[in-house]
Parts: C-alpha cells; structure tokens; sequence
C-alpha cells in the first residue's frame, strides 16, 4: 500500500492519503459531484442576472459563462491529471431528453473550440470583398468574429442548472458504488491502516492542526 502522509484534521491522532486506484476512483467521484454543483449555482446567478432589470454586467456575463463552462468540460475529462472517474455523453444521452443533450453538446463545443483545442478551430475569419468602382475593381479585407460568445439566454441558464440536476443522480449513484469498493478495501485492510496511522501519530501536521487536535483531545478528557 502506497500513502502520502497528510496533515491531521481536528480529533484525528493521525491521518494519511490512501493511495489506491478505489480510493481514486471514489474522490474523483465525489469531485465531479461537487464540479457539477458549482455549476449549477453559476447557471442560476446567470438566470437571475439575464432576468433582472436594467443593464446587463457584461464582464461578469463573460466570467459567470467561462467558468461555468470549464467546470463543466472538467466532468466529461476522464484524461485530467488525477482524474480516475469521469461522466461520460452516454449518460446525458441516457437521460432521454433532447434539450439537455442540445445544451450539453453546445457547452462541450464552446470549452473545446475557446480552451481545449486553441488553433484548431479559429475564433475568426479573414473575408475578401471586391469593390467595384467607377475607375477600376478593387480588393478590401476585413474580419468576422465566428468565436462563441456569453450565454445570453436565461432559458439556456435554466436548463443548464437542471441539467446538473439531472446530472447529479448518476453521479450519486457512481459516488455510492465507488465508495461501497472503497469502503470493502479499508475494512480487509483495516488493521494494516490502524498500524501504519500508529506509528505516525502526528505526521506532516502543521503547528494550527496539532493545536485543534491537541484541544479536542483535552476537551474530551474533561
């Protein structure tokens, strides 16, 4: 067994990182859920943003939609550093429902075509025109932006927070599986884990984590 020695958390004598591909398999489980969160939250501040009156922030609409979109490209990346677990576009497809794939593949296109893959698809378009003038034709160039923008639609926002939703319960039902594995793994080497945390009693914890430990432990003895 392989651990990285991590610092204490208040009433633990010791902890450590258990370094195993279950143990992987169940925290990449439980980041996604808590990726496919932070987006939903980002999609309702966007709906309330796009809905309310006034002037629209246009920097925070830029910063709401990109983030947004990164976070959720994180959940679909099963190549990420670290990443043992990733949701796959079968799963959205096995929802059933046609909006929540349209908007699925339309946040997938924007992550690659702006972050992903820079170059590969480009963000403009050099145009030719031909001028045709009383003396002789002419050739004049311009540009056209074809990068996808902000979501403006407040709909799309809507359907991005129930997507995760949606999301969420084949998420939860992963998380259990990988944590029921993790779970079986510990208690068969349960009195190898008991020794190892033992021996290294206070390992690696910084001195504001010794002192809550230290305290909850006084606490407890009163």
């Amino acid at each position: 067994m392989q651990v990285n020695y991590a610092s204490l958390v208040p009433h633990s004598a010791a902890s450590i990182y258990h370094d195993t591909p279950r143990a992987k398999s169940f925290a990449s489980w439980v980041s996604i859920g808590l990726e496919l969160e932070v987006v939903r939250q980002l999609a309702l501040r966007l709906e309330r943003m796009l809905n309310a009156e006034g002037p629209i922030d246009r920097l925070a609409q830029e910063s709401f939609t990109w983030h947004l979109v990164l976070r959720y490209g994180r959940c679909f990346d099963s190549t990420s550093a670290g990443r043992f677990a990733a949701i796959g576009p079968e799963h959205v497809r096995k929802l059933n429902n046609a909006d929540f794939l349209t908007i699925h593949e339309g946040l997938i296109h924007r992550r690659h075509n702006t972050f992903a893959h820079p170059g590969g698809d480009c963000s403009c378009k050099i145009t030719v025109h031909l001028i045709e003038q009383a003396d002789a034709p002419t050739l004049q160039t311009g540009h056209d932006e074809e990068g996808p923008g902000p979501i403006n639609d407040p709909g799309q926002a809507a359907l991005i927070a129930r997507l995760c939703d949606a999301l969420q319960t084949v998420v939860g039902e992963k998380t259990g599986k990988a944590q029921a594995a993790h779970d079986a793994e510990v208690k068969t080497e349960f009195d190898a884990l008991v020794d190892t945390l033992r021996k290294n009693v206070g390992k690696h914890a910084n001195p504001s984590q010794q002192a809550m430990s230290a305290l909850s432990r006084m606490m407890r003895g009163r």
